[in-house]
């Protein structure tokens, strides 16, 4: 958790003082703080006081941490949707997925775990999957980003099943900003 608080901290602070830095920012927490009540209270409060940088950040959580408890992801979801952050399931498809979560934890953005986009554009059963998950996430709002995309032939099939983001080596190398 202290090491959660770090990050958000560092990372506002990072926006703050850089305003040549653009674009929404991706920051990783744990579920461990995610699903305490504790922790939220302060990250909202947090937020609250820097809502320009707030609306400008996407907190992406694992699958698997989010799904031990939906009444507290779904609690989490809610209170930075109040702030205008955004958040992101990562790894999604790795777990046990199912509908429930769709419905009740409703997040803003769902990462599907990179092992569906290895050699995609042979993998009829990985297709069917990605585009059935595209189909549900679309039809309630959810925009869904397609990890570990390494070669052309896997970001254009992945653009055929409509997914709305790529992410991976082929699409640009990740980038390390420092304070």
């Amino acid at each position: 958790v202290e090491l959660d608080k770090m990050i958000v901290i560092n990372t506002i602070k990072l926006l703050s003082e850089n305003p040549v830095l653009k674009g929404n920012f991706g920051v990783n927490i744990s579920s461990t703080s995610a699903l305490q009540d504790a922790f939220v209270f302060w990250l909202k409060s947090i937020l609250t006081h820097h809502k320009q940088v707030a609306s400008r950040l996407i907190f992406e959580i694992n699958e698997a941490g989010m799904q031990t408890n939906l009444a507290a992801s779904y609690q989490f979801v809610s209170e930075l949707h109040k702030v205008g952050s955004k958040v992101a399931v990562e790894r999604f498809g790795l777990g046990f997925t199912s509908f429930k979560f769709f419905r009740e934890v409703k997040p803003d953005f769902i990462k599907l775990d990179s092992s569906y986009s290895d050699a995609i554009e042979q993998d009829n059963n990985n297709k069917f999957f990605v585009r059935m998950i595209v189909d549900i996430a679309k039809r309630i709002g959810i925009r869904v980003i397609a990890t570990g995309v390494e070669r052309q032939d896997e970001k254009l099939t992945l653009e055929k099943l409509l997914v709305d983001g790529l992410q991976g080596y082929y699409i640009a190398q990740p980038e390390i900003i420092t304070v």
